[in-house]
């Protein structure tokens, strides 16, 4: 009886396809797996490797797609097959979606849930590495009026002066209001 070898090759044959076809087909894209998610961002920045051990890895590092595709360029060019073309999509993809939010928020304005708030402080946020006091005001419909950080800090405190605030809010006329967690 004679033995067929199978190349590593074959057996990875159609895998890009595959996932691709996978994600397509899917009504709901954020049930994907991360690190399939994060296989369909490298596959189009690194060709003709298996990217599935390397998405893997940047996840077990960083925890999460969005962590991944934020963190520090020095850092991710020490994992292996990452180069400046792959760094660039990372930054390309946070950046369209920077874009996406404010251009929904400048069309829809309105920060009256939760969650809008918080994916629009993630947005503003997302890629400091220091500490940030950051003012929304807000006029009583919940429209973004004025977004201000009045102060800088550290990278784990910030000081604030509440008579600068106010000063603001009642220049802008907005709500005042407060939420601490």
């Amino acid at each position: 009886m004679k033995q067929t070898i199978v190349k590593n090759a074959d057996l990875n044959a159609g895998h890009r396809e595959r996932v691709q076809e996978r994600f397509l087909a899917m009504p709901d894209k954020g049930l994907m797996a991360d690190y399939e998610f994060l296989e369909l961002i490298l596959m189009r920045a690194i060709p003709r490797i298996d990217v599935k051990p390397l998405a893997k890895s940047l996840l077990n590092k960083y925890g999460s797609v969005s962590s991944v595709l934020t963190a520090p360029a020095e850092e991710l060019i020490t994992f292996k097959y990452i180069k400046q073309s792959t760094i660039a999509l990372f930054q390309i993809i946070v950046e369209a979606n920077k874009r996406l939010l404010k251009t929904e928020l400048k069309e829809n304005p309105v920060l009256d849930k939760w969650d809008r708030l918080i994916d629009y402080c993630c947005l503003c946020l997302q890629n400091e590495r220091i500490e940030y006091f950051m003012v929304l005001y807000l006029d009583t419909r919940m429209r973004l009026i004025q977004r201000d950080i009045p102060q800088n800090g550290t990278t784990d405190r910030v000081s604030i002066y509440p008579r600068e605030v106010l000063k603001k809010s009642i220049k802008f006329r907005s709500v005042i209001g407060c939420h601490c967690s």
